[in-house]
């Protein structure tokens, strides 16, 4: 039995150790914060204090998840009882709270071991408590209710005809093609399926002639009809000639 009881006093007495190691890294960090804050505030920035925040969120949540592991025994069921109360100045426990506790009096004791609230701040807390227990909120249910209700009905509307738009496109005929736009994409940009310069000059060398309808008739040049005018004229001029002088009266 008396084993037992040693193995159960040095499980708690090495849980409170390391409780002990996580608060002391949480005072650290608070200190290094309010150090930062009285001698760095004209160059402090907000950034800085959220790191400082979240360190010491973190350490918090470190030292709960300690309190909350099964193996952690449960410290609820001790109590701490004072053994010696002296007004004399406790050199130990001086050391031990850095300055704060120098000595364990009748006046101390009872504001560090307390495991309630003070007698004002109870009552005050029971008075809050009773009166939100009296205090009915069926008008703020009903209204709440209401409002979700409205935002229900907005977003199921708002469900029903997007289900509506999307059932109409799927029942409407397709106005293209994908394999068409995929030939026009790639002609585009690859080329693919058009005839290069060069292959549409070995046709040409090849001895494909065009038609007859495409061949065009050239005008003809302004010398040339200067020249058949001049023939013209030079033809009626002898024609005229050779006329009058077969119709002359001494010939005969």
């Amino acid at each position: 039995m008396q084993s037992n009881t040693s193995k159960e006093d040095k499980h708690v007495d090495d849980a409170l150790d390391t409780l002990i190691q996580q608060i002391q890294q949480i005072r650290t960090s608070i200190n290094a914060l309010m150090v930062k804050l009285e001698t760095e505030y004209t160059t402090l920035t907000w950034l800085n204090v959220l790191d400082n925040f979240a360190l010491i969120s973190s350490n918090i949540n470190s030292l709960t998840r300690m309190i909350k592991n099964p193996k952690m025994p449960l410290l609820k069921n001790y109590a701490i009882v004072p053994l010696l109360l002296s007004p004399d100045v406790d050199q130990e426990l001086q050391n031990l709270t850095e300055g704060r506790v120098p000595m364990f009096t009748h006046e101390v004791a009872p504001n560090y071991l307390r495991t309630k609230p003070f007698p004002e701040v109870e009552d005050k807390l029971s008075a809050l408590q009773a009166k939100a227990a009296n205090t009915s909120h069926e008008k703020q249910i009903t209204t709440l209710n209401k409002l979700l209700n409205n935002v229900y009905e907005a977003v199921k509307t708002r469900k029903e005809s997007a289900e509506n738009d999307f059932g109409q496109k799927s029942l409407m005929q397709p106005t293209s093609s994908p394999n068409d736009t995929a030939v026009l994409v790639s002609a585009i940009m690859c080329g693919k399926g058009l005839k290069s310069h060069s292959q549409a000059a070995s046709g040409m060398s090849s001895g494909v002639h065009q038609p007859l309808q495409d061949q065009r008739i050239m005008p003809p040049t302004p010398q040339a009809m200067v020249g058949s005018e001049t023939n013209k004229a030079s033809s009626t001029v002898r024609t005229t000639i050779k006329a009058a002088a077969s119709s002359h009266p001494y010939n005969r």
